[in-house]
C-alpha cells in the first residue's frame, strides 16, 4: 500500500470528572470528559461496563488454551462494541485519505483500554484498508522545547533474549532475516551486516543492552533503530504487596526475573534524539491491567523517556504475528513511509494473518510527532532516496571491479523502485518549494542516469541490444530531467554540467548558453563561499568538454579545479569531521573520479556515443582519474 500524501490528524484527550481512590479503576456509568478535534465542543462520555466485566473480557484473549473461541469471540465483540461506543464520534473524512486519531489518556485508569479493537458497523474501525484511521497514544506531559530529527541512514541494533523452549532459535532467525531483508535497499555490498547497518546482542540482562547501546555512542555510531524480541514477565517488587505487579521484560532465559521497565527505559533513552524508534515483539509490553497501583508499562516508560515512536503488545503476542508485525513495519519505514502509516500497514497485516490471532488489537504505538513532521518527512524521504542511490552506486562498482554480474539484476531492479519512489515524491512537492523541487527532479534523474549505467554493464555481460537500447532511453530520460531542472533554475550549476554532459553524450554537441550559464554558476558558488567543493568539480568537467563548442582542450585548468576541490575537501575533513551542508566532503572526491570513469569505460564511440564527432574524451578522462589517485594517495 502507498503511503498518502498527508495524514490529518484528529486528537482526541479524555480525563476523568471524578478522581478515583488509586485512579487504577474506572467503575460502570463512571464520567469522562472528552476533547475532540479543533472547535469542537467537549462531550462527555460515560463508562459503559464495569472493570470487573472489562478485566474478565480483556484476559479472555490472552490466548489460553482453556478458554474456548466461543468465549474469545464474544470478548472480542464486547471490547469493540464498548470501545466505539466510549469513543466520541470521529471524522467521515478518514473514508478518502488517511487519519491519524492522537489518543491521549489524562485518566490512568483508561490506559488498559484496549480502544484498538473498536469497532463499527461490524467492521473494525482501526484495520480497516476503506477507512484508513490510524490509532496512536500519548501521555500528556510536560512542555519539552526540542525537535526530535529523525535520521536519514537507518543504523538497527536486533536485541534479544537467548533462545530457549519458549523463544525458539527459529523464531530470533525469522526476526533477523526479516530485518536484514527490510535493510538491504541500504547495503553498499549486498550485506547488511558487513555495511554496519544492522548488528545484533543477545541479552541475558539489562547489562547487556546497556553496554551495546554505549558502544554505539562511544564510537558516534547511535542506533536509529531498536528492535527487542524477548518475553514479557511480571514482577512484584514487593513481596509484602503481591497484588501490585507489573510488566517487564525477561531478558534471560525462563528461570530469569523481569527486568522493570524503568531500567530498560534509562538505558534506552534518547541522545541527540536516538533512538528515534524501539519496537518490542514481547507479549505485554504494553500491558497495564494494574488494580492496585498505577504503573507505566514499558511502552510508557521509554515514551515519555523521548523515544518518538514506540510499538508494544497489550496483550501476548503470537510468534507469527510477532514476525508479521516486524516486517511490514519496517518495510514501511526504512524506506521513507510515515511512521504512522507503517503502523497501520502493520495492523493491517496482522489482521490479515491466519496465524496471528487477534495481534491486531493487542499493538500499541506512542508516537509524538514533532510539529511540521509531514514537510519534515518529505525533506527526509528526499534525502533518503539520495542515500538510497549512493548505496547502489557503490554497490555496482564492487561488481564492476569484481567483474561479478551476478548481483546486476538486483541493482536494477532496486533502482527501478527508486525511480517509482521518486516519480511519486515530485508529485508530493508543494509548487512553491523550488529548492526542493530542483532536489527532487534532480535525484529522480540522477536515478534514471544510474539505471542506464547498470543495464549498459548488463548489456556487456549477456551482449543484449535490448539493454542497450533501455539503457540509452535511460539516459535520454536523465538528460530530458537535468535540462528540464537546469532551466527551470539555472542557479543549479550541477544540474547544468549534467545536461552538458549527456547532451555531449548523446548528441556529440552542447548547447553553448547552457555551458556558459553553468559556468557562471560554479564560478559564483565557488567564490561566495570556501567551503563550496561540488562547484570545483563542474568547471574541471567543462574545461575538459570545451572542445565541443570550439574550444581547446585545456586539461591543464581542469587539473587546476581538482587540485582546488581536493584541497577544499581536506580543509572541511579537518574542520567538520567529513560532515558537509551539501553531503559528505569525502563522496565528492569518489563521486567526481566516477563522473571521469564514466568517459573511460562507458561513454566512448566504441561504445556508440558523441554522434558524428571523431573522437570521444577518453585520453583526457584518463588523466584526470590519475590525477585524482594521485591526490587521493597523498590525503
Amino acid at each position: 500500500m502507498d503511503c498518502p500524501q498527508t495524514i490529518n490528524c484528529f486528537t482526541i484527550e479524555i480525563y476523568g470528572l471524578q478522581k478515583l481512590a488509586a485512579r487504577t479503576e474506572f467503575v460502570k456509568d463512571g464520567e469522562y470528559i472528552a476533547l475532540a478535534g479543533v472547535n469542537k465542543p467537549a462531550v462527555k462520555l460515560s463508562m459503559p461496563l464495569s472493570f470487573r466485566e472489562f478485566l474478565v473480557n480483556l484476559r479472555a484473549l490472552r490466548y489460553k488454551a482453556e478458554v474456548p473461541q466461543e468465549r474469545v469471540d464474544k470478548a472480542l465483540r464486547t471490547l469493540a462494541t464498548h470501545a466505539a461506543d466510549f469513543l466520541p464520534d470521529l471524522p467521515d473524512d478518514g473514508v478518502q485519505s488517511a487519519m491519524q486519531i492522537d489518543l491521549v489518556l489524562g485518566a490512568t485508569e483508561l490506559w488498559a483500554f484496549p480502544f484498538e479493537a473498536c469497532q463499527k458497523d461490524g467492521r473494525r474501525l482501526f484495520a480497516d484498508s476503506d477507512k484508513n484511521f490510524v490509532i496512536t497514544r500519548r501521555i500528556r506531559q510536560e512542555f519539552v522545547d526540542h525537535r526530535n530529527e529523525w535520521p536519514v541512514r537507518p543504523r538497527v541494533l536486533f536485541a534479544h533474549a537467548p533462545d530457549t523452549m519458549d523463544l525458539p532459535a527459529a523464531l530470533i532467525d525469522k526476526h533477523f532475516q526479516v530485518l536484514k531483508d527490510s535493510l538491504a535497499a541500504w547495503s553498499s555490498s549486498g550485506d547488511v551486516i558487513e555495511d554496519d547497518l544492522l548488528n545484533t546482542v543477545k541479552l541475558f540482562g539489562v547489562r547487556d543492552l546497556r553496554k551495546a547501546i554505549e558502544k554505539a555512542r562511544d564510537e558516534s555510531k547511535p542506533y536509529t533503530h531498536v528492535h527487542l524480541l524477548a518475553h514479557g514477565k511480571a514482577i512484584i517488587e514487593d513481596p509484602l504487596m503481591p497484588d501490585v505487579k507489573i510488566w517487564g521484560l525477561r531478558l534471560g532465559v525462563e528461570s530469569h526475573d523481569g527486568t522493570n521497565p524503568s531500567l530498560i527505559a534509562e538505558v534506552l533513552t534518547p541522545k541527540d534524539s536516538l533512538p528515534a524508534v524501539v519496537t518490542a515483539a514481547v507479549c505485554d509490553s504494553g500491558n497495564q491491567d494494574q488494580t492496585v497501583a498505577p504503573e507505566r508499562s514499558f511502552a510508557q516508560e521509554l515514551h515519555t523517556s523521548g523515544v518518538s515512536c514506540v510499538l508494544a503488545s497489550q496483550l501476548p503476542l503470537t510468534q507469527s504475528g510477532s514476525v508479521t508485525l516486524t516486517r511490514v513495519f519496517y518495510e514501511q519505514l526504512l524506506l521513507g513511509s510515515d511512521v504512522r502509516w507503517a503502523l497501520h500497514v502493520a495492523r493491517l497485516a496482522l489482521g490479515d494473518d491466519p496465524e496471528a490471532g487477534h495481534d491486531w488489537l493487542s499493538l500499541v504505538g506512542y508516537i509524538q510527532l514533532p510539529e511540521g513532521y509531514s514537510d519534515h518527512l518529505l525533506k527526509l524521504g528526499i534525502k533518503r532516496e539520495m542515500e538510497l542511490l549512493k548505496s547502489q552506486r557503490k554497490r555496482l562498482d564492487q561488481c564492476l571491479k569484481r567483474r561479478d554480474f551476478s548481483k546486476l539484476d538486483d541493482i536494477a531492479d532496486e533502482l527501478s523502485k527508486r525511480i517509482a519512489s521518486l516519480e511519486k515524491k515530485l508529485v508530493k512537492v508543494p509548487s512553491d518549494r523550488q529548492g526542493l523541487c530542483d532536489e527532487c527532479r534532480g535525484i529522480y534523474a540522477s536515478a534514471h542516469k544510474r539505471l542506464a549505467e547498470v543495464l549498459f554493464a548488463r548489456a556487456e555481460d549477456n551482449t543484449s541490444d535490448d539493454d542497450r537500447q533501455t539503457s540509452r532511453e535511460s539516459l535520454l530520460e536523465a538528460l530530458k530531467h537535468y535540462s528540464e531542472t537546469f532551466r527551470a533554475n539555472i542557479h543549479n550549476h550541477w544540474h547544468g554540467v549534467q545536461n552538458v554532459a549527456l547532451d555531449a553524450v548523446l548528441h556529440g554537441k552542447i548547447d553553448d548558453k547552457v555551458w556558459d550559464t553553468t559556468r557562471l554558476g560554479a564560478e559564483l558558488d565557488v567564490a561566495n563561499s570556501e567551503a563550496e567543493f561540488w562547484g570545483l568539480g563542474t568547471l574541471a568537467e567543462l574545461s575538459m568538454l570545451a572542445p565541443l563548442r570550439g574550444a581547446e582542450s585545456n586539461i591543464m585548468s581542469a587539473t587546476e579545479y581538482l587540485a582546488q576541490m581536493h584541497a577544499r575537501i581536506v580543509r572541511l575533513k579537518v574542520k567538520n569531521k567529513l560532515e558537509y551542508a551539501r553531503g559528505d566532503a569525502a563522496y565528492g572526491i569518489s563521486s567526481t573520479r566516477a563522473q571521469f570513469q564514466r568517459y573511460l569505460s562507458w561513454w566512448t564511440k566504441e561504445n556508440g556515443f558523441f554522434g558524428d564527432r571523431a573522437q570521444d574524451f577518453k585520453p583526457d578522462a584518463q588523466k584526470l582519474v590519475n590525477y585524482l589517485d594521485k591526490l587521493s594517495k597523498e590525503g
